[in-house]
């Protein structure tokens, strides 16, 4: 399993549409139906032909997230989404491959449709490291380190009946501090 994170426009401009339809989104407006390119040169040849004055670390960039999205997501991976309009994120699981949806509203037809877990789980719940891993600048990324899909699997699941009932100890007592 894989924790994936995808952003749903520069400023949020996505999120309810993303939320409320089951998916997460990527732009791209201008890019077809990715499940036409058979590979990832083709892809980047066709950002080149696209974005021709963009620089080649651009392009490689862009070809490697939407690879990614088409491609390498699997089903019951988890996906989180950092929402930009309050300090939360959702998360879902991925339950379907890629589709192009051409009559969706711009910014949304490129699809991995979702099965939402959380959506409104606050950043504040986080472990800083993690707090910080989901500010990380692309459009579409994976989150691997000190065991992040453990992490989000466990905090996700809730506490265990031990952990309610149990010693509170120094944590409890130490606010946790939302840093986007």
């Amino acid at each position: 399993m894989t924790l994936w994170v995808v952003r749903a426009g520069k400023y949020g401009e996505q999120e309810n549409f993303a939320l409320e339809n089951n998916v997460v989104v990527v732009g791209w407006n201008d890019v077809p139906d990715l499940s036409t390119i058979k590979d990832e040169d083709e892809l980047r040849q066709y950002l080149i032909k696209k974005y021709p004055d963009e620089k080649q670390r651009t392009v490689g960039i862009w070809k490697s997230q939407l690879w990614t999205f088409s491609r390498q997501f699997k089903k019951d991976d988890i996906v989180a989404l950092p929402l930009k309009t309050r300090s939360a994120i959702a998360f879902g699981r991925i339950i379907d491959d890629y589709r192009y949806v051409p009559d969706a509203p711009l910014g949304g037809r490129h699809q991995r449709p979702v099965e939402w877990i959380e959506k409104n789980f606050a950043r504040s719940k986080l472990d800083s490291d993690l707090r910080y891993s989901f500010g990380a600048a692309r459009t579409v990324f994976s989150i691997s380190r000190d065991k992040a899909e453990n992490r989000i699997n466990t905090l996700l699941k809730g506490p265990t009946t031990d952990q309610q009932a149990g010693d509170e100890g120094e944590d409890a007592a130490s606010p946790d501090i939302d840093v986007q």
